[in-house]
């Protein structure tokens, strides 16, 4: 059973690591241009938005 924790473990911070790199290079590649960063900023706002509009129209389901 230690096998396997350990196991686990091991694949979890390889592929946590793997992420981060991935990560890094999208923020890398989207900071070059100041466009795509405003494309990003709209996005992310607009996402926020509908996220508030999706939860206030569906309400609290008790």
């Amino acid at each position: 059973m230690l096998l396997f924790g350990a196991i686990f473990a091991l694949m979890a911070l390889a592929m946590d690591a793997v992420w981060g790199v991935l990560a890094g290079a999208a923020r890398s590649w989207f900071g070059r241009s100041a466009r795509r960063m405003d494309v990003m900023g709209g996005a992310a706002g607009l996402t926020m938005v509908g996220l508030g509009v999706g939860l206030a129209v569906t309400g609290r389901q008790n």
